[in-house]
């Protein structure tokens, strides 16, 4: 029933107006790297036919007779559909409009139906302006800057956003057009809110485990999955639910500890990100960082599931190390606000995801991370020291540079280590020209003889010898798509009653079959050639 989502992306002439054909075309792979990727996570029951989108042009509707709820009259100032900054929807995607009189065929055809767009699910306008919201860009008083934003536009079948927009601030676009992972983890996080994560969508989600074989409608959830407490809204929905309890090894609820996840506000009005002070680093928190600490983490994916429109492959998601497993008393910590930073977390437990999550708190003083033109090549949580000005070579496949915990003066910071990682134990060299490893027991301190140092060696060392992999997301799908060598189709069988085949007699008869048909037609086109030949002398002589 559930089929991958078909994304199609509607560019049209615009994005030309403010960027350069090298630009554009950047812009375009990154929306269709993006577009491949949740193809692989988000399913939905297809649309059939061709996608059209409904307008809304009606002023008034018949209340009964035989045209009850079709449209009796015309809005005045209906001129076409419009996406947010009036992004104008090309009338070919969409419907027709008809009003009634109380005769049973429509008095007026005001708009015929458009062509549609064949194998999709959702149509993404794309834009790249810079509109009113991007001018804060230029404002003095703008403590950030604004790359891209992006919504839905139209509903379909249970309420499913199935057209949404989203605008690249031109400005910015072009300043990070070389930056290739932070602008696919941008987009990636505004298509996720074109998608339905959207505080205006929560009222609309509707529950899936009511789902059955022949449901069309789903019901809306019997409970409330919004809930105000302690200044925090909470999202209440069943797999948003399980996730979190999954990923912070808490089953307990109570007055500080709420069931659900975390989301933000804004002078008390609710916002369509996560409380980044729960869950950091997330795709979808209020603060998006760089995209070695960035991840598409369960807590989101659930969200979609629990919309009701998707059906969500948990597998391409990436593995949140924040929090995970560290049960009730920390969950409860980031609720009490009893932890005021991270710094102070970092202090006691390394393994709580500073180490991959917070570059301002662990701050590698002497070293740096990988530059995003590096990553590629090289693992995106190594470090580089700058001291020599070259890269650490690992001396083996177990060698991994970290940051960990080193105070010098009664000042607590970071030091880029190469660490070497075996089973339940940890070695590290300071510096890239120490001789030795040294040995770093779980939560141990070591004397730093050369500077006069102190590290604090990691109490997790699983969580700080994991490597992450390049996530699917920042690999170039566009190109992996495009050279992928598609099987020619298998021939089908007929099954003859009382005979069975193998698979290896199925294939040498097909094999056989194939060199008859191949020197059946090498014999014939020898024959035809022979006779034009033979005519040719005839009629010469």
């Amino acid at each position: 029933m559930y089929r991958p989502l078909r994304i199609y992306p509607y560019f049209g002439d615009n994005l030309k107006y403010e960027l350069s054909d090298q630009e554009a075309q950047i812009l375009k792979n990154t929306i269709n790297n993006v577009i491949l990727y949740v193809k692989k996570i988000l399913s939905v029951i297809p649309t059939e036919g061709y996608l059209l989108l409904e307008r809304n042009a009606c002023k008034s509707s018949w209340t009964g007779g035989r045209n009850a709820g079709k449209c009796a009259s015309i809005r005045k100032d209906y001129v076409g559909e419009f996406c947010l900054d009036n992004f104008m929807i090309p009338d070919e995607h969409l419907e027709a409009f008809y009003t009634w009189t109380n005769r049973p065929l429509p008095d007026r055809t005001w708009y015929t139906d458009g062509v549609g767009v064949k194998n999709a699910d959702y149509i993404l306008y794309v834009q790249a302006r810079t509109t009113k919201s991007c001018m804060t860009n230029f404002s003095p008083e703008s403590t950030s800057t604004l790359m891209a934003y992006a919504s839905y536009c139209k509903l379909g079948k249970n309420d499913r956003p199935i057209a949404g927009y989203i605008n690249f601030c031109a400005s910015e676009f072009k300043k990070y057009k070389s930056n290739r992972n932070k602008r696919i983890l941008i987009t990636l996080h505004e298509v996720f809110h074109a998608l339905g994560f959207s505080k205006d969508l929560i009222l609309n989600f509707r529950d899936f485990r009511q789902e059955t074989f022949d449901t069309v409608e789903l019901p809306h959830y019997s409970f409330p999955i919004l809930r105000e407490n302690n200044g925090t809204y909470w999202l209440l929905t069943p797999t948003v639910v399980s996730k979190m309890q999954e990923q912070f090894a808490c089953q307990e609820t109570g007055s500080n500890l709420p069931e659900g996840a975390p989301m933000t506000d804004k002078e008390n009005v609710l916002q369509s990100h996560w409380d980044s002070s729960f869950l950091p680093g997330s795709v979808m928190s209020s603060k998006l960082g760089e995209p070695e600490y960035t991840f598409v983490d369960p807590i989101t994916l659930a969200v979609f599931r629990d919309t009701g429109w998707y059906d969500v492959n948990f597998a391409y998601g990436d593995d949140y190390l924040w929090g995970k497993k560290k049960g009730c008393n920390f969950l409860k910590s980031l609720n009490s606000k009893e932890i005021p930073d991270l710094q102070k977390q970092c202090s006691v437990d390394f393994s709580s995801g500073c180490n991959y999550l917070q570059t301002e708190v662990i701050n590698c003083e002497n070293s740096e991370l990988f530059s995003t033109s590096d990553a590629e090549e090289k693992s995106i949580e190594n470090c580089r020291f700058n001291s020599s000005g070259s890269f650490y070579e690992a001396e083996s496949s177990l060698d991994v540079g970290r940051c960990i915990l080193y105070e010098k003066n009664l000042v607590m910071n970071g030091r880029c280590v190469v660490a070497r990682c075996s089973v339940g134990d940890v070695y590290i060299k300071l510096r890239s020209i120490d001789p030795n490893w040294v040995k770093c027991s779980s939560g141990e301190i070591i004397e730093d003889t050369v500077e006069g140092g102190f590290v604090t060696c990691p109490v997790d060392e699983e969580s700080f010898c994991a490597r992450r992999n390049l996530p699917v997301y920042l690999q170039d799908l566009v190109t992996l798509e495009a050279t992928t060598v598609t099987e020619r189709p298998r021939a089908t069988y007929p099954v003859t009653q009382g005979n069975m085949y193998s698979v290896e007699e199925i294939t040498n008869s097909r094999t056989a079959n194939i060199g008859q048909s191949c020197s059946t037609y090498s014999t014939n086109v020898a024959k035809t050639i022979f006779l034009l030949f033979v005519v040719k002398l005839i009629i010469n002589l």
